[in-house]
């Protein structure tokens, strides 16, 4: 009964830390969210100005295990850019798993504590479309991201095979 009892204490203790350390990793997320976008811009204008493009966030919902929320890639008013017309953008869909052990680790079984873990897609719209054509409708990539405490990070990239056929020119890759 005693040796029940420690065990069923030690769940109890492990469970209380683990949903702590998650709401603290996702507390910490929400308060710095800003400031990396902000960075992100910054290196955008000092390492490839021409894009003419900046980032931005929307639609951010943080629960107790996981957050969510829209990157946006849209045009600099008043750039000329080739890829994206006024109006236009790149939305990229972001479900983050908070640490110390996010849950989307874990059902890969991957035990090694973590800040978060990062799903993202490419959001369906006007400027995405000719990649989901050509994937057949679906999102054409999926990239997991594992970001560290230290702030290192690892990224796994899968994409769909892309087939189109022009002008009597098939590509398929």
């Amino acid at each position: 009964m005693k040796k029940t009892l420690v065990a069923a204490g030690v769940v109890i203790a492990l469970g209380i830390v683990w949903t702590g350390g998650a709401w603290y990793t996702g507390k910490k997320l929400e308060n710095h969210l800003s400031e990396m976008v902000t960075q992100a811009n910054e290196q955008l204008k000092r390492t490839a100005p021409e894009a003419g493009v900046e980032l931005s966030y929307q639609n951010y919902q943080r629960g107790v295990f996981s957050s969510h929320l829209q990157l946006v890639v849209k045009p600099v008013a008043g750039a000329d850019t080739t890829w994206l017309k006024p109006g236009q953008s790149i939305v990229l869909d972001e479900s983050v798993s908070h640490g110390p052990f996010p849950l989307a680790q874990l059902k890969t079984l991957n035990l090694i504590p973590s800040m978060a873990s990062v799903k993202t897609t490419l959001v369906n719209n006007d400027a995405a479309k000719p990649l989901f054509d050509i994937a057949k409708g679906d999102a054409p990539f999926v990239i997991n991201t594992r970001i560290g405490y230290g702030g290192d990070t690892r990224s796994d990239i899968s994409r769909k095979p892309f087939t189109s056929e022009e002008a009597g020119e098939k590509v398929a890759v």
